[in-house]
């Protein structure tokens, strides 16, 4: 009360007012987002009809990358920058051969249309996780699809589950992580 009544004269009150705080909305709309149910368990472990419900087309677009679609696949998905080491992951993907062996890699990195038009931070590290599957010859082991949609995350994390795969997080510090709560 006293600090109000100051406040109100125009006098300092040494940084200890807080104004009313704002509540911010959720930077994810959870209405996308589909509770786990049996028939995903049905799906997951083969008993399900394929002709029920088609493969969403996101599916189809991060498979086509893969030359033995019957590994498990280890999912990461985050913006192509410097912080959410991405290039670690791909490296230790490349030096690490019985686990090239045993699954795939899908590096979902935001959408792009032209590497040379995005920013210099994103650009590096994208040409960097470009030149390490390159040079471990990882073609047909790891999916890096141009587009996705928010719609499609969790279509994404059900094809994870799918293939029996996992999700990381390679990055050096998530304060909060949208990805974690997805």
């Amino acid at each position: 009360r006293k600090l109000r009544a100051r406040m109100r004269r125009g006098v300092s009150c040494h940084g200890r007012f807080m104004p009313r705080m704002a509540r911010i909305p959720p930077g994810m709309e959870f209405n996308h987002i589909v509770p786990h149910d049996a028939d995903l368990d049905a799906e997951i472990d083969g008993h399900k009809d394929s002709n029920a419900n088609p493969d969403p087309p996101i599916w189809s677009e991060i498979m086509r990358f893969f030359s033995n679609r019957r590994k498990p696949m280890i999912l990461a998905l985050a913006r192509p920058d410097p912080k959410k080491n991405l290039t670690t992951l791909v490296k230790a993907f490349g030096e690490c051969r019985p686990l090239r062996e045993l699954a795939n890699l899908t590096l979902v990195m935001g959408n792009r249309d032209d590497i040379d038009q995005m920013s210099a931070t994103n650009s590096s590290v994208l040409i960097s996780i470009l030149k390490l599957i390159d040079k471990y010859d990882l073609y047909g082991q790891v999916a890096y699809p141009k587009h996705h949609k928010q719609s499609e995350v969790p279509d994404i994390y059900r094809l994870a589950a799918k293939t029996k795969g996992v999700f990381i997080n390679p990055a050096f510090i998530e304060p909060f992580g949208l990805t974690l709560i997805e």
